[in-house]
C-alpha cells in the first residue's frame, strides 16, 4: 500500500513532486528500507537527499538493454542497398541461428515495475479514478486514499 499520495500538475517534474511529497511526511517510517524509482528520479543528487531524509536505500530501476542481433553489425546506409549488400545480408542470415537473428522478441518488464503497475491496476478498478473526473488535486488524492482504504478493508475482512 502507498504510504502517501500527492497529485500534481502535469508540468511538474517527478523529482520536484517527490521532494514535496517526502517533505510532507511528518511521521518517521522505521520499517521503510528501500524506495524503487524509475529513471525520471535520477539526477541532481536526489538519491542522497532521499536517503538522508528517510534513512533508507533509494534505488533507480533501469530497463534491461535490448539484446543486439547479429545483423546489427552490418553497416547501415541510407537509400536502397546494392546487390552486393543484399547478398552479404542474405549470406549472414543463412549462417545465423534464429536466436542470433532475433535474440529476444518478447518485452521484458523492468525489475520491480510490476509493483507500480499493480497499484495503478487496483486504483483504476474504482470508477471515479478510471477517468479524470476530479477538478482539484486534493479531491483526486482523497479518491485515491478512499480506493486504497476500501481495498485494505476488503482484505482485512476476507474470510
Amino acid at each position: 500500500m502507498p504510504l502517501a499520495v500527492l497529485v500534481t500538475a502535469a508540468n511538474i517534474n517527478e523529482r520536484t513532486g517527490a521532494r514535496e511529497l517526502f517533505s510532507q511526511l511528518s511521521t518517521p517510517l522505521p520499517r521503510l528500507q528501500r524506495i524503487w524509482a524509475d529513471s525520471g528520479y535520477d539526477g541532481d543528487e536526489f538519491d542522497t537527499w532521499v536517503e538522508e531524509l528517510l534513512h533508507c536505500l533509494f534505488e533507480i530501476v533501469v530497463t534491461p538493454p535490448k539484446p543486439a542481433s547479429s545483423l546489427d553489425a552490418l553497416p547501415k546506409k541510407r537509400g536502397r542497398p546494392t546487390q552486393a549488400e543484399r547478398q552479404e545480408r542474405e549470406h549472414m542470415k543463412a549462417q545465423c541461428t534464429p536466436q542470433q537473428l532475433h535474440p529476444s522478441t518478447t518485452y521484458q518488464v523492468p525489475a520491480h515495475r510490476w509493483v507500480v503497475e499493480r497499484t495503478f491496476g487496483w486504483l483504476v478498478r474504482s470508477r471515479r479514478l478510471a477517468r479524470d473526473y476530479e477538478g482539484l488535486p486534493r479531491s483526486s488524492e482523497a479518491m485515491i486514499q478512499l480506493a486504497l482504504s476500501r481495498l485494505m478493508l476488503k482484505r482485512l475482512a476476507a474470510p
